[in-house]
């Protein structure tokens, strides 16, 4: 005998947030490399505040229309941890655009639609239906983590500067 639509509806949304649970549990995300603006190469942060899952789309906030244009814009690529039996594996699996406004201290995000540069990785691993193509409001916590990996980076190379500058 069938289910009633409404048991029906119940079993699959339990489903659902099982599977989503579950892939989030088996592939965290273990380290974000940022690259793109003004940085010389790319770098790699482990923060756990950083490492939100793609699954559960914790670093992506509300709407919102697109920053500035004149604001730096880093590429930010989620690396995931995969188990498959006895091999474990690292992989970039999703990318976002990300821009912080110095003045405020807010951050957005944009995630890549149909032909643009990360979509295809992106749809393999979660597809953000009427998301894709727009900018969205970073999670604070997850921005302060970038801004974070951002300075340290500006710092080294503030050091590293002054350090190859001949004394008298």
């Amino acid at each position: 005998m069938p289910l009633p639509l409404t048991q029906a509806a119940f079993v699959a949304g339990t489903l659902i947030v099982l599977l989503a649970g579950s892939l989030s549990a088996k592939a965290p995300t273990v380290r974000l490399t940022i690259a793109g603006a003004d940085l010389p190469a790319p770098i790699g942060t482990s923060d756990p505040a950083a490492l939100a899952s793609i699954w559960a789309g914790t670093f992506i906030g509300d709407p919102c229309q697109a920053p500035n244009t004149s604001w730096p814009r880093y590429r930010v690529t989620f690396h995931v941890r995969w188990a498959d039996g006895s091999t474990e594996t690292v992989e970039p699996k999703y990318i976002v655009l990300y821009v912080r406004d110095a003045r405020t201290n807010a951050g957005f995000v944009y995630l890549p639609r149909r032909g643009e540069d990360g979509y295809t990785m992106n749809a393999r691993s979660m597809l953000r239906d009427g998301q894709d193509g727009h900018w969205h409001r970073a999670q604070p916590e997850w921005s302060e983590a970038i801004a974070r990996a951002l300075v340290r980076v500006v710092a080294i190379r503030a050091l590293s500067a002054r350090s190859s500058v001949p004394r008298r």
